[in-house]
């Protein structure tokens, strides 16, 4: 299916050269199919060569695949330890809130 409209544009560009070159110079000689194939073949080299150099220039700035596991392997443990104390803050609060709650009602402070 995909083949059949880039086929079409291929035709239909060779067909758009072939007018364009014979109406600028009728002395000139005309370009048989090998020709336009030819030609063809060069323009979608010379796009494929551009929209590569494109890519490269734009994925450049990306990490490889090692370095982003590597750097999400770093920040990972990060987030990991972060979490643990976090945890372990928790339970020392609670503790600590429990301790002040013996305190106060040993001397009879309320807590509000």
């Amino acid at each position: 299916m995909r083949q059949q409209p880039r086929d079409f544009k291929s035709q239909l560009v060779c067909q758009l050269i072939r007018v364009s070159l014979c109406a600028k110079n009728v002395h000139m000689a005309t370009l048989d199919n090998d020709d336009l194939t030819a030609i063809k073949g060069l323009i979608e080299v010379t796009f494929d060569e551009k929209l590569d150099e494109k890519l490269d220039e734009k994925l450049r700035h990306l990490p490889t695949k090692e370095e982003f596991y590597t750097k999400m392997d770093e920040v990972m443990g990060g987030l990991k330890t972060i979490r643990e104390e976090q945890a372990l803050q928790s339970q020392h609060l609670s503790d600590h809130d429990n301790r002040l709650e013996k305190i106060g009602s040993h001397l009879d402070i309320s807590s509000n």
